[in-house]
């Protein structure tokens, strides 16, 4: 093995044991996003299956890539046992925490799906403070992902639904999600004559960047994410596919 191949195993392994070590220091049990469906009917089940596969294995696939055997310069290259443990205990605490609610989800808007997270995370703020107070953070469980993790969570609504059946019957493309600004307010983003609105509170990515897009949101908001687009942009939405 080259000593450029062992430079870059090590380096991985450094940033997928910062990754562990930054996850434990927030005591979560596991990473990832919350997923609302809003779109529902016989028609949609299929592809609400199809969209939750997609995207853990997209986490998969980005996250072990560098853990395979093998590369372009080395292709006879053993697997680093110790970057495959590091990377497999990675995928195994992707988490989607799926709020499937038919009487209380279908059809809402990107709106009411904000104000359900701000009513629930205030309550979740709330007992772990009270936890805190009481002298319990110590002792406290690992907790689990919030609605708004990160200040974001995923939609399924009827748009991403049919684009997911789409990407599976033309059996190449890969499927994409659509990510909201938990914080958006559309007041402060409206735009004027010399400067027409180009941010609107969310984005579409594509289900194979989540691993990405949590590690971006550790520095950056969805703001500064999102790829922009002025209300007279004609043609697709742009799907994210990462920096």
């Amino acid at each position: 093995m080259s000593s450029t191949q062992n430079e870059d195993d090590e380096r991985h392994k450094r940033q997928k044991k910062r990754f562990l070590d930054e996850i434990s220091a927030s005591r979560l049990a596991q990473w990832g996003f919350t997923l609302f469906r809003t779109a529902y009917g016989d028609e949609t089940h299929a592809a609400f299956a199809s969209l939750l596969e997609a995207l853990h294995a997209g986490v998969r696939k980005t996250i072990m890539f560098r853990a395979g055997p093998g590369t372009f310069d080395d292709p006879d290259k053993e697997p680093d046992a110790e970057l495959v443990e590091l990377c497999e205990r990675a995928v195994d605490m992707f988490h989607i925490r799926v709020e499937d609610d038919r009487t209380a989800l279908e059809g809402a808007s990107l709106e009411q799906l904000r104000d359900i997270v701000r009513e629930v995370e205030d309550d979740e703020l709330a007992r772990e403070r009270e936890q805190e107070e009481a002298g319990l953070s110590g002792d406290m469980e690992r907790r689990h992902l919030r609605l708004g993790e990160k200040r974001v969570f995923l939609v399924a609504d009827e748009e991403v639904l049919r684009a997911v059946q789409e990407a599976k019957t033309a059996g190449r493309r890969q499927p994409w999600v659509r990510v909201v600004d938990v914080d958006y307010e559309a007041n402060e983003h409206r735009g004027n004559r010399r400067m027409p609105q180009y941010y609107w509170g969310w984005m579409l990515a594509s289900t194979d960047r989540m691993h990405r897009l949590w590690e971006d949101l550790d520095a950056l908001s969805l703001l500064e994410i999102a790829p922009g687009r002025f209300e007279s942009d004609s043609g697709p939405v742009k799907i994210w596919d990462g920096p």
